[in-house]
């Protein structure tokens, strides 16, 4: 029974990855009016090149008559002329860093555990930093194929139109 059970891991483990990933393709570039970019987006990151090269990667923050505002990873807006830019991709994950973000959870209860251990909470922070570090075990495999999903996911293309 133990080895009916391995076997049938070991084939379907695979097979149930393959198949979760399997939407991930990107699929035909989808046309969108201007005033709608910010809104199909949905607060996932967008590619924008502009028609000098330069490429602009951030979030949508609104579009008017004239151009796009985008926030970029420096959390500068930046503001693109509605002629200035030749091409337009949205990642199609809202997360792309998400073993990133345990690692910076993870940093601030160890910190908070830290801090009780030297205060009259000391036995709080002797159950908070073996808890925090056995949930960071437990969530970074989970965390890590999450981060190979978006980067399989790849980009939309949108036409604005």
């Amino acid at each position: 029974m133990k080895q009916l059970t391995l076997n049938a891991l070991r084939t379907l483990t695979p097979a149930a990855l393959m198949f979760w990933c399997l939407p991930l393709h990107a699929s035909t570039p989808v046309e969108i009016h201007w005033t709608d970019v910010c809104h199909y987006a949905d607060h996932r990151p967008l590619v924008v090149t502009t028609s000098t090269g330069e490429v602009v990667e951030g979030y949508c923050v609104a579009t008017t008559v004239d151009g796009i505002s985008v926030v970029g990873k420096d959390h500068r807006v930046v503001k693109i002329a509605r002629n200035a830019f030749s091409r337009v991709q949205m990642r199609l994950t809202k997360n792309p860093h998400r073993l990133k973000a345990l690692g910076s959870g993870m940093h601030s209860a160890l910190k908070e555990g830290f801090d009780m251990m030297l205060s009259p909470l000391a036995p709080v922070g002797i159950v908070v930093i073996p808890g925090t570090v056995a949930w960071g075990i437990a969530a970074a495999p989970f965390c890590i194929l999450g981060d190979l999903r978006n980067k399989i996911a790849g980009n939309q293309e949108i036409r604005v139109i």
